[in-house]
């Protein structure tokens, strides 16, 4: 009796965020996710939750198999229009029997749409499965996870489950590939991984449903900050002024996102980045780059910065690929060159709840932990992790639940 109560507040709660987001109400779209999961949840029975949750793991394996084939390009070409199990193997040069196998395997991601019997057509989710990002996400995650996935167990046997390296075992990732993920982009093996990894890292940035400076007011700060600031005791120029320094920040897309906001301001942006990473950015966006006067800078950040006294460093999806006395490292470095006050470092990673977590962030951690020997953090490890290198958080600027939020930081003493 106590489950069906439950089911009923679920679904009448659901109806009032479906009314709430008709209307548009900010935030509502993720908090209506989450009650329709829980209503699943609450209306399946034990065996049907464990069992569902036993096939899922088939469905990134349909996905890739698909992907593999190009059965998703033929769909996509189609242009909305239905297409036959027979088209599809003869494009692919495929038996028809495996294609509509392979078809009528992906139900859980959705992405066909099914019309006629035999046949189907494409949707939004098969168009982003066959945009670079898209392609390169899949393979990221699939050519990963799925071989550390049948090694973990082996690994934990031999060596324990370690968060990170240390010199008696091997993390996961290392286990399985003979180095760490970073050290393995780099090798001329690694080579096709490191294109997925920076495609991933692009379409993330391209399909976040919130920028990082509309989460934390940048443009407001800057026009109330930014004057005649004295650093290492000498007047600056506006025009001196170096506004944002995007740390590790790719192929620049965040950056120009926000060149675009500040057009009226004086001011230098600057895009850092390995070497490797910086020389894969395409001619396009090389030019939107240069056109927003963004410079590009070569940058270790296990090595100083060499930026000092900018008014923002940005980090976004750094601190979580490292644990803690990496990340401590990393962060050090860009702490020795902010001008206290007055630079501020701004976070973009997830703030875990202690309690209820977002599942997101919870599966985040997991990913973090077998890849990338890093972590996400709540707050209490946060503010251990900025107070370690002389740092002070300022706030949190939270954004839509499960998605990360701003940690704003700054130095609030002089060496």
């Amino acid at each position: 009796m106590a489950e069906k109560i439950s089911s009923r507040v679920l679904v009448e709660q659901i109806q009032q965020l479906l009314v709430l987001q008709d209307l548009g109400q900010v935030g509502v779209h993720e908090l209506l996710v989450e009650k329709i999961d829980r209503l699943k949840f609450a209306v399946q029975t034990p065996w049907e939750t464990l069992w569902e949750t036993r096939f899922r793991m088939l469905d990134p394996i349909c996905k890739r198999i698909a992907m593999e084939m190009g059965v998703f390009d033929v769909i996509s070409r189609a242009g909305g229009a239905p297409t036959s199990v027979d088209d599809i193997a003869k494009e692919t040069e495929q038996e028809k029997e495996v294609i509509g196998k392979r078809k009528s395997d992906l139900p859980l991601s959705r992405p066909l749409n099914s019309r006629a019997e035999r046949h189907s057509e494409d949707n939004a989710v098969t168009e982003l499965l066959v945009s670079e990002e898209g392609v390169a996400a899949e393979k990221y995650f699939y050519d990963f996870l799925f071989p550390i996935g049948a090694n973990v167990i082996d690994c934990m046997h031999v060596h324990g489950l370690k968060p990170c390296s240390s010199d008696d075992g091997k993390t996961p990732f290392e286990y399985t590939f003979g180095s760490r993920i970073f050290e393995y982009l780099q090798k001329p093996n690694g080579a096709e991984a490191k294109q997925n990894f920076d495609a991933l890292m692009r379409g993330r940035r391209h399909g976040a449903p919130i920028q990082w400076f509309e989460t934390f007011p940048a443009s407001t700060l800057l026009i109330n900050d930014i004057s005649c600031k004295p650093v290492n005791g000498e007047s600056k120029t506006r025009e001196d002024d170096v506004i944002l320094v995007d740390v590790a920040g790719g192929q620049g897309h965040d950056i120009l996102a926000f060149a675009k906001t500040i057009d009226h301001m004086e001011g230098q942006l600057v895009l850092q980045d390995l070497d490797i990473t910086l020389s894969q950015i395409k001619a396009d966006q090389k030019r939107l780059l240069q056109g927003k006067g963004i410079q590009l800078q070569p940058y270790d950040f296990f090595t100083p910065q060499p930026i000092q006294g900018a008014h923002f460093y940005f980090f976004r999806d750094i601190c979580h690929d490292w644990h803690d006395e990496e990340a401590r490292a990393i962060l050090q470095q860009t702490a020795r060159a902010m001008t206290p006050w007055y630079s501020r470092m701004l976070i973009e990673d997830h703030v875990v709840d202690v309690q209820n977590a977002h599942h997101r962030p919870a599966a985040s951690d997991m990913l973090m932990m077998l890849v990338l020997s890093g972590r996400e953090r709540t707050l209490p490890e946060w503010q251990d992790l900025i107070s370690s290198v002389g740092l002070e958080i300022v706030k949190v600027w939270p954004s839509k639940r499960g998605h990360q939020s701003v940690i704003e930081v700054w130095k609030n003493a002089v060496e």
